[in-house]
C-alpha cells in the first residue's frame, strides 16, 4: 500500500494484513474525531511488515488503547520482522500504547518515529 488514505473506521481495524509481505509507505491512517477503530494497524500473524513515512492517528472514542499491534495471534510465517521507522504516530489516549509486539518476534526496528500522545 503506497500513497494511501484510510480514515473513520467505525468497529475494528483501519487496516489489517495476514500477508507474509507488507509494504505500508507514505500514507495515512487516521481515524478522526468521531472513529472508533480497534486497531489503526495490526499484523496478526506477523510476516515481514515495512511501515515507512506514514501518519498513522488513533481518535479519543477508539474501542482499543494499542495504536500497532504486531503478532496478537501468532506468528505464522517463517519470518516475522516488523520496520516502523520515518513515521507520525498520534494516540491521544492517557493509557494508550503507541506499539503492541508479541513476544517471539524475529526483529522490530523502531527508529526515526515522532510521538504525539499523553
Amino acid at each position: 500500500m503506497v500513497n494511501s488514505y484510510f480514515h473513520h473506521a467505525h468497529i475494528g481495524h483501519l487496516l489489517k494484513s495476514r500477508a507474509a509481505l507488507s509494504h505500508i509507505l507514505n500514507s495515512r491512517l487516521v481515524d478522526g474525531a468521531d472513529g472508533t477503530a480497534s486497531y489503526e494497524l495490526e499484523f496478526p500473524n506477523g510476516g515481514e511488515a515495512f511501515v515507512v513515512g506514514n501518519t498513522i492517528a488513533q481518535s479519543m472514542r477508539t474501542e482499543n488503547p494499542h495504536l500497532i499491534s504486531f503478532g496478537a495471534e501468532g506468528y505464522t510465517w517463517p519470518r516475522n520482522t516488523l520496520y516502523l521507522s520515518s513515521n507520525t504516530l498520534v494516540n491521544p489516549l492517557p493509557n494508550g500504547v503507541f506499539l503492541r509486539v508479541a513476544p517471539g518476534a524475529d526483529e522490530v526496528q523502531d527508529f526515526g518515529n515522532v510521538r504525539f500522545g499523553l
